[in-house]
């Protein structure tokens, strides 16, 4: 799995209110939560595997792990930069090895120990997380190989699984260096973790076809396959999260990943109630993609889908189809008739894109769709409809997680999500 495809995280990016989502607050001892291979039922069982040790393997190089490993790129029109290989022990929770700039390692540290479930939870949260079992089970999956099961229902909207980046690679360096330079660093990076083996271990694409393969090859294919593009110090990256890498792909997926503002941890919330014996999913893809071009996008991942969406009979998909089109053509529709000042018509539109869209259970794209009409009313002076269209945008980036823990949403009125989205998120002009 490789690409986060929640249309809300897109937008909440572009617009800059998701990296400011966290809530601050005490670390909590989340100690060997984190680990994938963990069989406890509770977290406050375990014991760090690694607190007494020291934070570093050779303390002349704290706070990393080791020496840096650098590399002259050949590649790279600045004879004289550098892109490194850096390695981090964190007291709890897996290390992480990034490669790229010494600089952007270098604002990046004081970030890597920071706490997920003080940045997705409220304290009370955090503390129920803490002493409860936890909801999911990572386990073999017939015909999928490795994946995560419910073992207890998930409540709607709630945030029940976090991980932490074990590499995180500078894609500017990446493109940049030559594949054996790319590789002699990521091998490096992967083999200076406390526990290479976490990331060697999960699956490739080219596992499907029978041609695994070794060494720096299978970490490459490892990152190819499994990492999620992020944003990290202002730098766009790929980080690999080893535990969320085992979640399954669904093209109308049960749960969806969110970023803490530094992209070094993540969160993974439900967009529905999920049963015990279910299968947990996400979507490598955006959203609302219709059969043709999710699977020859997911033709990377080396699998043919086998969803729920892409398993139904013939006439269902083609219904299916036809509305996921049908909602991409209204929105070039909808800013041709608004510059043609047919806002009417506009709105007409848009509401029938809404209607496809809940019937695609496509909620996080409600969103576009609802300030959309919420700034057509206002061309309108209809500022009642306005404001309740602005309003149920707010609802479902609260309940979606995008406005934190705790947000004040006496806040999030339509001036403010006017100014948030903006025209340019709006209309794309």
């Amino acid at each position: 799995m490789q690409i986060l495809a929640s249309s809300t995280f897109i937008l909440l990016s572009s617009i800059g209110y998701f990296q400011h989502a966290g809530a601050s607050g005490p670390l909590l001892d989340i100690q060997h939560l984190l680990r994938p291979e963990s069989t406890s039922s509770s977290p406050t069982q375990h014991h760090p595997k690694h607190a007494s040790n020291p934070k570093t393997s050779d303390k002349s190089y704290a706070p990393w792990a080791h020496k840096p490993h650098c590399i002259y790129p050949q590649t790279a029109p600045n004879k004289r930069e550098r892109f490194c290989v850096h390695t981090y022990h964190r007291q709890y929770g897996p290390s992480i090895s990034i490669i790229g700039k010494p600089e952007m390692a270098t604002d990046l540290l004081p970030k890597l120990d920071e706490d997920p479930l003080s940045i997705f939870l409220t304290p009370t949260q955090a503390s129920e997380y803490l002493t409860t079992p936890r909801k999911y089970d990572v386990r073999p999956i017939p015909g999928k190989g490795i994946g995560v099961i419910a073992t207890q229902k998930i409540p709607q909207y709630s945030t029940f699984m976090f991980d932490q980046a074990s590499i995180v690679v500078d894609l500017e360096p990446d493109e940049k260096k030559s594949a054996p330079e790319y590789g002699r660093l990521l091998h490096l990076a992967v083999g200076q973790l406390r526990e290479p083996v976490v990331v060697r271990n999960l699956s490739t694409a080219n596992d499907e076809r029978g041609l695994r393969k070794r060494g720096a090859e299978l970490e490459g294919d490892v990152m190819e396959t499994n990492s999620f593009a992020t944003k990290v110090e202002d730098a766009q990256t790929k980080a690999l999260f080893p535990l969320v890498s085992r979640i399954n792909h669904a093209c109308n997926p049960n749960a969806f990943v969110m970023f803490s503002p530094s992209g070094v941890s993540i969160g993974i919330k439900a967009y529905h109630d999920i049963l015990p014996g279910e299968e947990i999913t996400i979507s490598y893809l955006f959203l609302g993609l219709p059969t043709l071009r999710r699977h020859e996008r997911l033709e990377k991942w080396g699998f043919k889908c086998t969803c729920p969406l892409c398993s139904a009979s013939p006439n269902a998909r083609f219904a299916s189809d036809t509305r996921r089109i049908r909602i991409e053509e209204a929105e070039k529709e909808i800013i041709d008739l608004w510059r043609d000042g047919q806002i009417q018509a506009a709105i007409r539109v848009a509401e029938e894109a809404v209607e496809l869209m809940k019937e695609e259970d496509l909620t996080p794209m409600l969103t576009d769709e609802y300030m959309m009409l919420a700034r057509l009313h206002m061309l309108r002076q209809e500022i009642e409809e306005s404001e309740d269209y602005a309003a149920m945008t707010a609802e479902i980036l609260k309940n979606l997680g995008f406005l934190g823990p705790e947000p004040d949403m006496g806040e999030w009125g339509l001036e403010k999500m006017l100014e948030a989205y903006g025209e340019g998120v709006i209309y794309r002009a």
